[in-house]
């Protein structure tokens, strides 16, 4: 099978393989506390649609199996080892901003619009689909492949938990939720807590009633909310759309109904993994209200805290928590979650993603020892420890030379802040499916693939099954 052309063999089936990741994509399967059963433990969507991959699967003749509502696998080939491919099928919440239905995929332009469709139910199925060639085209796999699927990646890997207390760990594999040529390290994720209580009241003329953004932890959050009591309603918008058209990034709209304010922020979504590539807009609506005073000192502490300390300091130095590892790069930070209530106080959640060298505890410390002026009491959750596996390991330089051979380009290691299930295999890497000039709109509004890169991944991952499977 050397002189096979694999790309030419997964065009010639493209119809087969857009009809299977529609299929999919048109599942809508956010994670949904509030309609959490225990039958469906993060909602239903999810649910179904691990139920819809499976019962695909079990249709192409493929022997399948179930773990409870939370995972499941596609069984395949023979042998001693077993080669884990891992993708997950549940999505971030839509957000606002989108120019089509995000669970109804459409091809525009040669992209196909959904979410999902980058981050992972495409991948996923693409890997799903070189299975499906490969054994068509009669290939004899001398490993075991568990083709493995999970319903909670984007929360907290309770899938995952669940699943390998009743199967196997892979002795090797790869998760295609990445980019290529490799990614064989993976930083740690932790999210700080910070809880602040609403304290003193103080002499001021504004009482901040909410302020809220984020939908989860690790997305940039778009959307930003403010509702302020105060007797300036009128100046204060005024300055607010002055502070919008500074930013070309930045858009929002105010209201007023009787003494009461509201502000809403629009900024750019992007992955908690690279909050560069996004604009908060909750830490960017808190620098606008750092120019006012208000009457309680939970209220003053949570925007200062988000103004000084949290704006843009994205490499965590605003709190002296950077530090860089000689491979594996810089920490990073996200502001995901911000949730401050008059009558609560605030909650704000910054995820963490950090290299070896440095870990939860220490970040807690240098947290706390720079914030001594904040009332703020800081709690980590939620921690995975940093992965690695050497770029000398078989699996590395088998994937790099497959990857080499199909694009004609340079295959090096990479480190990202993202997390991938590859981190769960102790010698997992995480492979495609985002090319190096492909555009990342994971977690973002209007989320595509491109048909060129889902077709050329899913060519990759054929050749790379065949080559580790022989």
């Amino acid at each position: 099978m050397k002189n096979i052309n694999w790309l030419q063999e997964v065009e010639s089936r493209q119809d087969v393989l857009l009809k299977d990741l529609f299929r999919i994509l048109e599942v809508e399967s956010v994670r949904e506390d509030d309609l959490a059963t225990e039958e469906a433990p993060v909602g239903p969507g999810p649910k179904r649609a691990l139920e819809e991959f499976l019962a695909m699967a079990k249709e192409d003749g493929f022997e399948t199996e179930q773990f409870g509502p939370w995972a499941g696998h596609v069984k395949v080939g023979e042998g001693d080892e077993l080669l884990g491919v891992l993708g997950h099928v549940d999505v971030v919440p839509v957000g606002t901003g989108w120019d089509t239905d995000p669970f109804k995929p459409e091809i525009i332009n040669n992209r196909i619009y959904a979410r999902g469709s980058s981050d992972d139910k495409g991948p996923t199925v693409a890997a799903y689909f070189a299975v499906k060639l490969l054994r068509e085209l009669g290939v004899k796999f001398n490993k075991r492949i568990h083709l493995i699927v999970g319903t909670d990646e984007e929360s907290g890997w309770q899938c995952m938990d669940y699943y390998f207390q009743h199967a196997p760990m892979p002795d090797l594999g790869f998760s295609p939720d990445a980019t290529f040529p490799i990614i064989n390290g993976e930083k740690g994720n932790v999210s700080a807590i910070f809880d602040l209580k609403l304290g003193e009241t103080l002499e001021a003329a504004n009482h901040l009633v909410k302020l809220t953004a984020g939908l989860r932890a690790n997305m940039v959050p778009q959307d930003a909310t403010a509702i302020i009591q105060t007797n300036d309603a009128a100046d204060i918008a005024k300055a607010f759309q002055e502070f919008i058209a500074a930013y070309d990034a930045l858009s929002g709209d105010s209201s007023v109904e009787g003494d009461q304010l509201t502000l809403n922020l629009v900024g750019k979504a992007a992955h908690g993994s690279t909050p560069e590539k996004g604009v908060n807009a909750g830490t960017h609506l808190a620098k606008f209200l750092e120019n006012y005073a208000f009457d309680s000192k939970g209220a003053q502490d949570t925007i200062q805290l988000l103004a000084r300390e949290l704006f843009e300091g994205f490499d965590g130095s605003n709190i002296g928590v950077n530090y860089t590892h000689e491979v594996m790069g810089d920490v990073s930070m996200n502001v995901g979650i911000i949730d401050f209530d008059e009558a609560q106080g605030a909650t704000i959640d910054a995820n963490f993603r950090y290299p070896k060298g440095t870990n939860p505890e220490t970040i807690q410390e240098q947290i706390n020892t720079h914030l001594l002026d904040y009332d703020a009491t800081v709690t980590m959750s939620d921690s995975k420890e940093p992965h690695y596996v050497p770029s000398d390991d078989p699996l590395v330089k088998t994937l790099l030379d497959v990857y080499e051979r199909q694009t004609g380009e340079k295959g090096v290691e990479q480190t990202i802040g993202g997390g991938t299930y590859a981190r769960l295999m102790p010698r997992g890497v995480a492979y495609g499916a985002l090319f190096p000039d492909s555009i990342d709109t994971m977690h973002q509004a209007n989320e595509f693939i491109a048909l060129e890169d889902l077709f050329r991944a899913t060519a990759i991952y054929a050749e790379a099954i065949y080559e580790l499977t022989r």
